[in-house]
C-alpha cells in the first residue's frame, strides 16, 4: 500500500495562516480529487472541521489523540492511502510515508501561521519522481518524491 502525505504548502512551509482557517488559496483542489477519490484519506479532526465540503466518495479516517497509528493503517482497505493533513497529523504520520506530494504556491504567511511539521526528525531519503500541472493559469506543478528508509 502506498501511504501519501499530500499537502499545498507555501514557500516558506506553511499549510494555513491560522488553525481552523478555511484554506482559499490552494490551487490545486481539481487535481486532490481526482488523485484522492476511491482512496483511504486520514484527516486530523481539527482539520476536518476546516472543510467547505466533504470529501465524497473516499475512505475517511479522522484522527483523534488516543488512536494508534499502525492500528489504523491496518485498517485500510484501498492500494492508496492519502494523509491530508493538518500539522500534528503530518508530523505524527511522517515516519510511515512511501510518497510526498508536495504542491508550492508563490505565497509566504510568516511566522504566526501554521507549519507543515512540528516538532520531528526526519532521517529517511527522498528521492523526486515526477512533477504533476495542478493550475495551468498560475503554473503551479504539483512536485511528486518517493521516500525510502
Amino acid at each position: 500500500m502506498k501511504i501519501i502525505l499530500i499537502v499545498a504548502t507555501t514557500l516558506d512551509g506553511k499549510i494555513s495562516k491560522a488553525t481552523n482557517e478555511y484554506v482559499d488559496w490552494s490551487l490545486d483542489l481539481s487535481l486532490f480529487k481526482k488523485q484522492t477519490l476511491n482512496n483511504t484519506i486520514i484527516i486530523g479532526s481539527k482539520t476536518l472541521t476546516t472543510l467547505r465540503k466533504p470529501l465524497l466518495d473516499r475512505q475517511i479516517i479522522v484522527l483523534d489523540r488516543n488512536m494508534n497509528l499502525e492500528h489504523v493503517l491496518g485498517k485500510i482497505s484501498t492500494p492508496k492511502c492519502f494523509i491530508v493533513g493538518g500539522t500534528k497529523t503530518y508530523s505524527l504520520f511522517l515516519k510511515y510515508i512511501t510518497h510526498l506530494y508536495l504542491t508550492p504556491h508563490p505565497l509566504f504567511f510568516g511566522l504566526k501561521s501554521k507549519p507543515l511539521f512540528e516538532n520531528v526528525h526526519f532521517n529517511r531519503k527522498i528521492v523526486f519522481d515526477k512533477k504533476i500541472l495542478a493550475h495551468k493559469q498560475k503554473k503551479i506543478y504539483q512536485l511528486q518524491y518517493k521516500v525510502y528508509d
